[in-house]
């Protein structure tokens, strides 16, 4: 038989390609074309087979047999009914952690077809953890599914992370990074999450539930600016999310000078308008020095970066604030701050104003106070979510997928109109917050900002009458104690008392009251006396001098 194929006699026999069909690895081998088979030697051999064939025959013997039958073979056909043709490339890790499917040179893929190919592999190969990453480019497209690795559990700004080839401390990349960029946390593999708010998107936002991590993660992002030479802005509705702005270490009021606080809808309505008589200026700066092509060569001032604390709830107390206290008959029905904080969304980076808008859910009606729809929120390029429901998912997340839910604080989904990445958000505590945005270039408030450093807003606290109130007239006083004083004196005077002591020269009382509701660089209202609002003695005759009401 050897001579008959012209081999010589004792010579040895050379491999060639053999067909096994499966299921079965020890069935017969037989020719893919009818061809002979021949044995010599006890073995069998069988003539060079058609390319579909060899290739056929290389991956059922290159594989497992389980692991062919069960998962390469039922997914093939699977992308085939999907895709129209056979994939022509199906890797498959044997531990089923990763696979490659090759796609078609004219393939486009329409949403409902990479679904459709996402669902098959993913329940095929029975991980729903593995995530698709789609390469269309080029001559050989393709699409890669990994299974993700999760985030650390905690990061703080000693855990070492890796931000391309270089490893070092999340503080020590907050200090290299620049003035733009904001270090979010650590993703798998112990690598950097880092947004800009130059280049990516002006204005961000925070939509997590309760106990998500909204503030923690905004003390991050503010501390991080205050370092690289931001003045801060809190508006916060809650009253003492960051009081690490306005107390020391030793729980002393020692506010931070480069940040201005609100807290009540009185001081948030006057430092709102103050941003927009702000934000006016820095455009009329950025017109006069811009180019042909719209470049601005001006030092507009600092970078202003704005933390608004639950936007939804202090939106409607704003409104409140300007319905019950401030509008006169024949002013507007909106409130001119949220006529300001619609303002914001519609700036950025060339007039260097940056917002940051935290709530649970950041609705349109929660974001426009001003009632312009759905155009403020689509302002926002980066959002921060945690574990997010379909609804929220909805309104914040794009076209992409909705994750997982992890079910633990501060494990992040930080959203853009590309991507998705899970990330672990740096912890930082109020005492390192604070080193932190001492430590690095403090910038110089501007004159007029109200609300901040040694001027910042000191908390409110309740008179003696007003305890005496509460409790009520028929609990006498305790024997050997003074005696109850009497209703305290509200502080400031009305503009009635301010006119009748010449402290508002010649203006009226109409006038004035239109110009210190109007204007942002107007002193803010002290308190109440009954239904009328006072004002500090010495501001009050300060902005008449300014106004010119009055001649010192």
């Amino acid at each position: 038989m050897g001579g008959a194929l012209g081999l010589q006699e004792g010579a040895p026999l050379v491999a060639v390609d053999v067909e096994v069909r499966p299921p079965s690895p020890s069935a017969a081998v037989a020719s893919a074309g009818g061809g002979r088979v021949l044995e010599e030697a006890g073995r069998r051999v069988a003539p060079p087979l058609p390319e579909r064939a060899r290739l056929f025959a290389r991956d059922a013997v290159q594989r497992p047999y389980v692991h062919y039958a069960y998962f390469h073979r039922p997914l093939k056909h699977a992308l085939e009914e999907i895709l129209g043709v056979p994939p022509p490339r199906l890797l498959i890790d044997t531990d089923r952690h990763g696979c490659v499917v090759g796609l078609p040179y004219a393939f486009t893929g329409g949403d409902k077809q990479r679904e459709a190919v996402a669902r098959a592999v993913t329940a095929i190969l029975g991980d729903s953890s593995l995530k698709p990453e789609w390469r269309t480019s080029g001559r050989r497209p393709e699409v890669a599914f990994t299974r993700p690795c999760p985030p650390p559990r905690l990061v703080t700004l000693a855990t070492i992370a890796a931000h391309g080839t270089a490893k070092a401390t999340i503080r020590q990349h907050i200090e290299a990074a620049k003035w733009h960029q904001i270090v979010w946390g650590v993703t798998g593999h112990d690598r950097l999450v880092i947004t800009s708010i130059d280049t990516d998107s002006p204005h961000t936002g925070l939509s997590m539930k309760s106990g998500g991590g909204k503030t923690v993660t905004a003390r991050s992002m503010l501390a991080q600016m205050l370092y690289h030479g931001a003045l801060g802005v809190v508006l916060d509705y809650k009253l003492f999310s960051h009081n690490w702005i306005l107390r020391n270490e030793r729980g002393e009021y020692d506010p931070l000078p480069n940040c201005a606080y609100a807290k009540t809808p009185a001081q948030m309505h006057t430092l709102l308008l103050w941003l927009e008589a702000e934000t006016r200026r820095r455009n009329e700066v950025a017109d006069a020095a811009a180019d042909i092509d719209g470049n601005v060569h001006a030092d507009v001032g600092p970078p202003l970066f704005i933390l608004y604390e639950e936007m939804n709830a202090a939106q409607r107390k704003l409104a409140k604030y300007w319905q019950k206290e401030l509008r006169e008959p024949g002013d507007p029905a909106r409130s001119p701050a949220a006529d300001a904080s619609d303002e914001l969304l519609f700036v950025g980076r060339q007039v260097r104003v940056f917002l940051v808008a935290i709530g649970q859910r950041l609705s349109v009606k929660a974001l426009s106070g001003a009632g312009v729809g759905g155009d403020a929120r689509d302002n926002l390029g980066t959002y921060a979510m945690y574990d997010p429901g379909m609804a929220a998912w909805r309104i914040h997340g794009w076209e992409h997928p909705l994750p997982g839910a992890a079910s633990h604080v501060g494990r992040l989904q930080i959203v853009t109109a590309s991507s998705v990445t899970e990330t672990q958000s740096t912890y930082m505590t109020g005492v390192e917050a604070r080193r932190l945005a001492l430590a690095g270039t403090i910038a110089e408030p501007l004159d007029d900002m109200p609300y901040v450093g040694k001027r910042a807003a000191v908390p409110h606290v309740p008179s003696h009458s007003g305890a005496r109130a509460i409790e009520g007239p028929e609990q006498g006083d305790v024997p050997g104690t003074a005696a109850f004083p009497g209703p305290a004196r509200p502080p400031g005077l009305t503009l009635a008392a301010a006119l009748a002591a010449g402290l508002c020269g010649s203006a009226n009382k109409e006038q004035v009251r239109r110009q210190l509701r109007r204007d942002s660089r107007a002193p803010a209202p002290a308190g109440k006396d009954g239904n009328a609002l006072t004002y500090d003695r010495d501001e009050l005759y300060e902005y008449a001098v300014h106004m010119k009401w009055l001649v010192p």
